[in-house]
Parts: C-alpha cells; sequence; structure tokens
C-alpha cells in the first residue's frame, strides 16, 4: 500500500492526548531541523544498541547509524521532517511524516517531498526505528529515463492488482494469519571504509 495513501487511526491513545514522551520529543525535534543537526549527536535520541530499518538496509548500533547517516544524507542541500499524524502509546508511537529535501544530483536541486511512516519503539531513549516510504518517489522516479519506467511499472502493478482483487476477494473466508513484529530489512548495511557521497 503505498503510504501517502495510508491514514492513521484517528482515535489516539491517553498518551498522545496529554504531553509527548521525552525520547519522542527529541526524536521530532532532530528530524524536523534534520539538515541542521550533528550526526554525532544521535545518542541523544537513540539508544547505544539502536535497531534502523528502511528500505535500503537494517542498521545495528549507534555507532552504525551514525555512520550510515554520514554516507547517506552527507550531500543534502536541506532536509527537513513535517510530522502530519501520530499515535502515541506506553513504549511505542507511529509517525507519519513528509519529508521536505533538495538534492543537487535530482530533479537540478529542486524541492521535493516523500510521505513515509515511523514505527518506533522506545523507553529512555529510541532503541526501535523502521521507515517504510516509496524508495521509486524518492529517488528513481527523478532520474531521466529510469524515472518513466518505474512510474510506468508502478501503474502497470497498481491495474494489475486491482483486477486480482477483484478476482480473488470471494476465496479470502477462513484464512488466518498470526500477528507478528514488524518485518526487518535482511539488507545489512556494513559501512564504507570510507567517508560516502551518500544520495
Amino acid at each position: 500500500m503505498s503510504t501517502n495513501k495510508l491514514l492513521l487511526n484517528p482515535v489516539r491513545s491517553d498518551y498522545s492526548r496529554t504531553l509527548m514522551p521525552a525520547p519522542l520529543e527529541a526524536f521530532k525535534q532532530y528530524y524536523q531541523a534534520f539538515d541542521r543537526q550533528l550526526f554525532d549527536d544521535l545518542d541523544q535520541v537513540y539508544s547505544d544498541n539502536v535497531v534502523f530499518s528502511d528500505p535500503v538496509h537494517e542498521i545495528q548500533g549507534l555507532n552504525t547509524l551514525k555512520q550510515y547517516f554520514k554516507e547517506m544524507c552527507g550531500n543534502l542541500t536541506d532536509c527537513q521532517f513535517e510530522f502530519v499524524d501520530e499515535v502515541v502509546d506506553e513504549n511505542s508511537a507511529c509517525f507519519k511524516w513528509e519529508m521536505h529535501y533538495r538534492h543537487p544530483s535530482i530533479k537540478r536541486n529542486k524541492p521535493l517531498t516523500l510521505t513515509g511512516i515511523s514505527l518506533i519503539k522506545f523507553s529512555d531513549k529510541v532503541e526501535y526505528h523502521e521507515d517504510f516510504y516509496d524508495m521509486g518517489a524518492m529517488l528513481y522516479e527523478h532520474i531521466p529515463v529510469l524515472g518513466s519506467a518505474v512510474r510506468m511499472i508502478k501503474s502497470r502493478l497498481a491495474k494489475e492488482s486491482s483486477t486480482h482483487n477483484k478476482g480473488t476477494s470471494t476465496h479470502n473466508n477462513g484464512a488466518s494469519t498470526k500477528n507478528k513484529e514488524p518485518s526487518i530489512n535482511s539488507n545489512v548495511y556494513e559501512p564504507h571504509s570510507g567517508e560516502g557521497k551518500g544520495l
């Protein structure tokens, strides 16, 4: 499901009706001014054993996460996150956000916006962070030729999925699934030996 069509449940827990827990407040403040932050300040947000997952990599450990951000985000001209919806519980939260960014190699440094979802688990700091977003919308669709191909494939898949769902909707009775923790990507990130060029 495309994240820009995913709406969070408007019913909030008691936690989101009161003051935001300190670890989540630190998390939001860091990303709201992401391009002005120091990556070494991530230890104010994340625990030493944090697990971070996105459509590109799985990150384990704070030092590895710092290196990942330095390599992936070092060339961004601007980058801020706007939090547009949230559901907060005692030790977990789900944020819907819009990332506003510019990159000199993408669309001639024009402002772009990406919509995504973050699943957070925390105690005194954030211990688990998983991002969900459309990698094509972030990068591939803005590359000439490749972007047109990606958009065409996505359009075709959407049509095929709609047709398939109509034909199989009557065969779903009796199916059962087990609740489980969100999956972590198996593509484990390994830091480069030198300073990476990033996006």
